[in-house]
């Protein structure tokens, strides 16, 4: 290539509109970032309560047929409490003893639990409503459990942000959406796909 050549590809630059693009994308890259490292955004609180909620139900499970004691827990807001059931006074007590099942509050977050009989999901300020302490839904000593649908909102979030476990009632919690899938495969499987489903529904 010739000098002058060289020289006038050198000396030309970037256009506005080149400039204007790579900031345009080093905005939505910076975008990305923040919301995947930001530990206050709201979509990611809410996965976070939700796994810690999780494991803690996996926990009081093993627990419940363990030790054979009833296990309840309490809908509050921004938190959770799990309670045991004392049978020598017939009432329900704070799992306080247990490091486990201590949980740090979720400012912003509503928790609402729904019975698997209920259609419709019951308003965040009717949840829990009874004096005292009482729990949602029970992991029981049988191996049996409350079924339902923990739903996880942000409450402060205008798009309208939510997580959701279902309970079965054999105490296993699992992703909503990841049940309504496997249910899904199974309804395209044949024949034996209703005996399947309802094993996996709660009853």
């Amino acid at each position: 290539m010739k000098p002058w050549r060289l020289r006038s590809l050198a000396s030309r630059g970037f256009t506005l509109i080149e400039v204007l693009l790579v900031v345009v994308i080093i905005g939505v890259l910076m975008g990305v970032a923040v919301v995947s490292l930001n530990p206050e955004d709201p979509a990611r609180r809410l996965l976070r309560a939700r796994e810690q909620m999780q494991g803690q139900l996996g926990l009081a499970r093993v627990i419940a047929e363990r030790d054979q004691i009833e296990v309840g827990v309490r809908l509050l807001p921004e938190s959770w409490q799990f309670l045991r059931f004392r049978t020598s006074d017939r009432s329900w007590e704070i799992m306080s003893d247990e490091p486990a099942f201590k949980t740090k509050p979720y400012p912003g977050l509503t928790f609402v639990w729904q019975d698997a009989d209920t259609k419709t999901v019951p308003a965040a300020a009717s949840s829990n409503k009874r004096k005292g302490v009482f729990p949602d839904f029970l992991m029981m000593s049988s191996g049996e459990a409350t079924p339902g649908i923990i739903h996880f909102y942000a409450s402060n979030d205008a798009r309208g942000l939510e997580e959701s476990l279902t309970l079965t009632d054999i105490g296993d919690a699992v992703e909503t959406e990841r049940l309504n899938d496997s249910n899904a495969n199974l309804k395209s499987d044949g024949p034996d796909s209703n005996a399947s489903e309802t094993s996996l529904a709660p009853r």
